[in-house]
Parts: structure tokens; C-alpha cells; sequence
């Protein structure tokens, strides 16, 4: 998730550059499904415990 992180910073301010605009979305979404994934597990875990 490291290299995604930086490649978002990257390329936030871009506005000429096809390419790293592309890739920085790519990078936002990945970021944004690792998030999601971790929440759902920190969320199926303390249910599992509240049990």
C-alpha cells in the first residue's frame, strides 16, 4: 500500500500529464479498496468477539 500512498501524493496536483493522472486514480482506488477490505476485517473481528 506504500507505493500506492506515494504514487496518490504524486501525482494529486498533475494537470498536464495524461499518464500520472491515470495512474493516481489507479492508485486512489486501490487505496480506497485496501481501506475497505481492513474495515470490513476490523468490523467481522469485533463482531466475532462480541459474541
Amino acid at each position: 500500500m506504500a507505493l500506492s500512498a506515494l504514487i496518490w501524493r504524486m501525482g494529486k496536483y498533475e494537470q498536464h500529464d495524461a499518464g500520472i493522472r491515470d495512474l493516481t486514480r489507479s492508485a486512489r482506488r486501490h487505496v480506497s479498496q485496501v481501506q475497505s477490505a481492513w474495515l470490513a476485517d476490523r468490523q467481522a473481528r469485533a463482531a466475532e468477539r462480541g459474541q
